[in-house]
């Protein structure tokens, strides 16, 4: 079941500060029938809701074609993240993905 930030309408996910994991981002339903990703890049947004909060430390991004992957660690407690996936696929489209990560101890 999917949980949606109520500000900003986003689906989120949580995470704590100590955790170092991977996610998943789909994009299976944005994609055309028979286009597949062939690039995806992630910007984030620190929301400022924590002063002095630092920003969430992501590695490299990497895709099987339909599913963006990237490794995310870090963040300050109580603060909230907007990452935005932009994707390129092999027919030329560019796509992208907002989710909100929620980093909670």
């Amino acid at each position: 079941m999917s949980e949606y930030d109520t500000s900003t309408g986003l689906e989120f996910l949580i995470k704590q500060p100590g955790e170092d994991r991977l996610y998943d981002v789909p994009f299976s339903g944005l994609l055309r029938t028979g286009d597949t990703l062939t690039s995806v890049v992630v910007a984030q947004e620190n929301q400022g809701n924590v002063t002095g909060s630092t920003d969430l430390t992501l590695g490299a991004v990497s895709n099987d074609g339909t599913t963006a992957q990237v490794r995310i660690s870090e963040g300050t407690d109580g603060e909230d993240y907007k990452l935005e996936f932009t994707g390129t696929t092999t027919n030329g489209d560019t796509l992208e993905m907002d989710v909100m990560i929620k980093v909670r101890d």
